[in-house]
């Protein structure tokens, strides 16, 4: 059994978590390759938070009958990538002209901290520490951390229950980077933005999938500057494989605009989620998006709910562990 109680779990384990069961899921494809398919067992996803299906609705036309028209069938017709990619392109230039118009923070000063607070769905452990299972209720998150990246920051889950100071050394580490001073000196034109995403942030790791990782962390934890954003949501338009998701909501349910792109080395998709009216981005979640598979840790379905957050609150204060 783990010494860490469930309640109490880090969020660092969060990501840990969900690799585990990742490695299951690919474990238990792979042996169901080599038997019989085991009995289905109850599931563990979290209904709530599953996408509902969408039932297609054909348009008919009465001439003499009833018939279904040519143009009904079109609509319904799966787009193709490459039209689906487009329409993409075209959300996060509007995503993208709507952040270059935000106000950003002013008079920033080194000596002060980044706060950022959410509320987050995320699998733990269970009590033998081997399947990840959902929570049935949302984490508070509290971050501060150093606008330079040289103080002490805090990292504060649950109303103090857990908390976790941030090493300013371990910021320094950080790739892609967590303080505000390096986010404000990332490229502001799309291009080289995206040369960064795929080189500047780990010279090691250049695929598209990684690319769009490193964009979702700088989103998720910090404040970004206009220009920055811009730039970043410009870039993402050309990674490959970026689509819009319908019904995508964040960890409060806030439904809207959602970018979307699957990350077939973790079998995920993350969605970006962004205020229909606004466009200011609202949070995240992670589904699954391998086949389905039913195994020790039960039956895992595509699009089944790994993590989500919904950014609440963001500001610059004076000292870690204040709030605005």
């Amino acid at each position: 059994m783990s010494e860490i109680p469930e309640k109490d779990l880090p969020p660092g384990r969060h990501r840990v978590l969900r690799e585990h069961l990742m490695r299951e899921i690919s474990n238990e494809t792979s042996e169901t390759n080599e038997r019989p398919a085991p009995a289905r067992r109850a599931a563990w996803r979290r209904p709530a938070f599953v996408a509902p299906a969408v039932a297609a609705v054909l348009s008919v036309a009465v001439v003499l009958g009833i018939a279904v028209t040519r143009d009904a069938q079109d609509r319904d017709r799966p787009r193709p990538a490459t039209e689906r990619h487009q329409g993409a392109a075209e959300v996060l230039e509007r995503i993208a002209k709507a952040a270059e118009k935000r106000p950003g923070p002013k008079g920033v000063r080194d000596d002060q901290f980044v706060y950022v607070k959410s509320q987050d769905d995320y699998m733990e452990a269970t009590h033998d520490d081997t399947c990840p299972v959902p929570r049935h209720d949302l984490t508070d998150r509290e971050i501060w951390k150093s606008v330079d990246g040289k103080r002490w920051g805090l990292d504060r889950s649950d109303s103090g229950e857990y908390e976790e100071k941030i090493n300013p050394k371990s910021m320094a580490n950080d790739k892609p980077p967590s303080d505000y001073r390096e986010v404000e000196a990332l490229p502001t034109d799309p291009d080289a933005m995206y040369d960064w995403l795929h080189k500047g942030s780990n010279p090691r790791a250049r695929s598209h999938e990684a690319a769009f990782r490193t964009a979702t962390t700088i989103l998720s934890d910090n404040i970004v500057p206009p220009e920055v954003s811009a730039a970043l949501f410009r870039a993402v338009a050309k990674l490959p494989g970026v689509t819009v998701v319908k019904d995508a909501e964040d960890a409060l349910g806030r439904g809207g605009v959602a970018i979307g792109r699957t990350d077939k080395d973790l079998k995920e998709r993350t969605d970006w989620i962004f205020d229909e009216k606004t466009l200011e981005y609202l949070g995240e979640r992670q589904v699954y998006a391998g086949g389905a598979t039913s195994g020790r840790c039960g039956t895992t379905r595509p699009g089944d709910l790994l993590t989500s957050k919904a950014i609440t609150e963001r500001a610059v204060v004076d000292k870690a562990g204040e709030q605005p």
